[in-house]
């Protein structure tokens, strides 16, 4: 503490400003400073019906997590195969220009194994011309969202109940996998998560406490929330920053 006389000349009294001045800086740098809260970073989930469960199970995790707002672009029996039924290109589009996003989530597939008009051209699911006409709309969409900024996380198709239908979306994940690889994006398997200790489909798998739980829908491609809640966290492990999807939400 410092002590001033009553009685001090202008000397005196310059000095005591001085002094004043030094315990006010010293002060200053003591006292903290008031923490600066960042902006939440935006995720925004986008494809068909299973993206529609993704972003649910991203919800329920990060529920009263403020480092993130979820956004929905998902749109059930779409896909990129028939931009007559819903053109993605223009979809996107107009969802990035009215919202600034950071982390895209993507998916698409399960409705995409199908013909494919091009050109007045018909496109069986098997051509190698479907392979390259789909890998080009893959293409536009991680261009859009590149463009914008944001990060991008692909997430594969899972295995089927239907060895049928598993048979054309590994076809499918191929196609990403060579893509992904392509543009140096990430890429997401969940097959070998969603399969059994055999490598079959099953759909009750263990949870992240190793509860045997029903993961997949009746129809045998769809997620149960349980299984939504599995995908996500796997999801969250892919978030950047990210080692450790524990440290973001329960029950992963």
């Amino acid at each position: 503490m410092l002590v001033f006389s009553s009685h001090c000349r202008p000397a005196c009294l310059l000095w005591r400003g001085l002094a004043l001045l030094l315990l006010a800086l010293g002060l200053a740098q003591i006292a903290p400073r008031p923490a600066i809260a960042e902006a939440p970073q935006t995720v925004a989930i986008i494809g068909d019906s299973m993206a529609k469960g993704y972003c649910r199970g991203l919800r329920r995790h990060l529920k009263g997590n403020d480092g993130y707002r979820i956004k929905c672009w998902s749109h059930p029996s779409s896909g990129l195969t028939r931009p007559d039924f819903l053109n993605w290109d223009d979809k996107l589009a107009g969802y990035l220009e009215g919202e600034k996003i950071d982390i895209a989530v993507v998916a698409f597939g399960a409705n995409d194994a199908q013909r494919m008009v091009l050109d007045d051209q018909i496109l069986d699911f098997t051509d190698e011309a479907w392979a390259q006409a789909y890998s080009a709309r893959i293409d536009r969409i991680i261009d859009q969202l590149q463009a914008h900024g944001a990060q991008i996380i692909w997430v594969g198709m899972p295995i089927a109940r239907s060895a049928r239908y598993s048979r054309k979306m590994d076809r499918l994940n191929a196609i990403y996998v060579a893509r992904m690889a392509a543009r140096n994006v990430p890429y997401l398997s969940i097959w070998e998560a969603t399969q059994d200790a055999t490598g079959r489909y099953s759909a009750a798998l263990p949870d992240a406490k190793g509860r045997t739980r029903v993961m997949r829908d009746g129809d045998g491609i769809h997620f149960t929330g349980a299984g939504e809640a599995l995908v996500s966290c796997l999801v969250l492990a892919r978030f950047p920053g990210v080692s450790d999807p524990g440290d973001l939400a329960r029950n992963c």
